[in-house]
């Protein structure tokens, strides 16, 4: 799950948290899992603005990264 407000996204499944991944200065907008340990998010980087201004001024960017998650007891 991601939230616009927040600076992080979770991987929830079963109604369990797996693990949090934070975002530094940005924005996670959407995010989705493959059903396996990846989640496919997109990030806004608003370059230190209130996401809806910076959406109004056209001062914001946005990135898609591809989070590779642990499995629970691997250590690579």
């Amino acid at each position: 799950m991601a939230t616009t407000t927040g600076h992080a996204v979770a991987l929830v499944r079963e109604n369990e948290l797996v693990t949090s991944i934070g975002t530094g200065t940005l924005l996670p907008i959407a995010c989705c899992g493959d059903g396996g340990n990846r989640l496919f998010v997109t990030l806004a980087d608003t370059h230190g603005l209130p996401l809806g201004e910076a959406m109004a001024t056209k001062a914001v960017h946005t990135t898609v990264a591809l989070l590779e998650i642990a499995k629970a007891g691997d250590t690579s």
